[in-house]
C-alpha cells in the first residue's frame, strides 16, 4: 500500500505544483510610428533655436509575465512590457547647428489583473473550461 501511495504522490505532485502560478518572458514589435517634424524653442515669444526629428516605427521589445494561483480567493497576474527604438534629431539655433544626434524613444506598460473563477464546465477525462470574471489596471 505504501508502494502504490509512493507512487501516485510522485505521478500527481509534479503536476500540481504548476496549479500554484507560471511565469514566461515575451518579444514583442509595437505598432507604434511617429512622423518627421519640427519644432521651434520659444523663450518669452522670441525663436532661439528649434530641433527636427526623423520618423520612426515599429519598435522592439521585451516582456514578462507572473501568473500566480495561490492565493485562496483569486488568481494574480502581473505583466510588464517594454518596447524602444532608435530615432535622430537635430538641434539649431542662431549660433550653432549640431550634427545629427541618435536618440532612443522607450515606452513601459504595467498590467495588474485579479480574476475570479465564475463558471467550470467539465466532461470527464477530456476537457476543461473555466469563465473568469475581474478587474485590472494599465499603467
Amino acid at each position: 500500500m505504501k508502494k502504490l501511495l509512493t507512487i501516485i504522490m510522485i505521478a500527481v505532485l509534479p503536476t500540481s505544483i504548476f496549479a500554484i502560478g507560471g511565469f514566461g518572458l515575451s518579444v514583442n514589435s509595437s505598432t507604434f510610428s511617429v512622423d518627421a517634424g519640427s519644432s521651434d524653442l520659444m523663450v518669452e515669444n522670441i525663436k532661439v533655436g528649434s530641433f527636427s526629428y526623423d520618423s520612426f516605427e515599429n519598435g522592439g521589445g521585451i516582456g514578462g509575465y507572473l501568473y500566480l494561483d495561490i492565493i485562496p480567493v483569486v488568481d494574480l497576474d502581473i505583466e510588464y512590457n517594454f518596447t524602444g527604438q532608435v530615432y535622430n534629431f537635430t538641434f539649431e539655433n542662431a549660433v550653432t547647428t549640431s550634427e545629427t544626434q541618435e536618440f532612443a524613444f522607450l515606452a513601459g506598460s504595467m498590467f495588474i489583473t485579479i480574476q475570479k473563477p465564475v463558471f467550470d464546465l467539465g466532461i470527464p477525462f477530456l476537457a476543461k473550461a473555466k469563465l473568469y470574471g475581474g478587474l485590472g489596471m494599465n499603467t
